[in-house]
């Protein structure tokens, strides 16, 4: 199964290698063009990231995954980075050392990973 850290590296290299991000949606409820927010907002914009045939709900949620993403990932970063500091610097280590595990094995569990 994969593991926590090799999940959000994962997860990231993906977020990475995408078009830059924020994305913005040209068109009808049916069919749309995704665009980078940078772009020209012309009727044929200058590069487009995807054109999709959808609703306008889906549509939303898939140009918002281009910072949303990111935006989580780090979140999440920021929480086994408490973690870490918690089990670190507690002054009772034993309670320290628990809530750090239980920190990591929330997350983990969110996602569907080991800790």
């Amino acid at each position: 199964m994969t593991t926590l850290t090799d999940w959000l590296d994962a997860a990231a290299a993906r977020a990475d290698a995408a078009t830059s991000g924020p994305w913005e949606m040209h068109g009808d409820s049916v069919y749309t063009v995704l665009v980078p927010a940078t772009s020209t907002t012309a009727r044929r914009p200058a590069q487009r990231v995807a054109e999709v045939w959808t609703t306008d709900d889906d549509t939303v949620a898939i140009a918002a995954a281009r910072t949303d993403l990111p935006a989580a990932i780090a979140g999440l970063r920021a929480v086994l980075t408490l973690a870490d500091q918690i089990e670190a610097e507690a002054p009772k280590p034993m309670v320290g050392g628990f809530l750090a595990e239980q920190l990591r094995n929330t997350v983990a569990t969110a996602l569907g990973v080991e800790p």
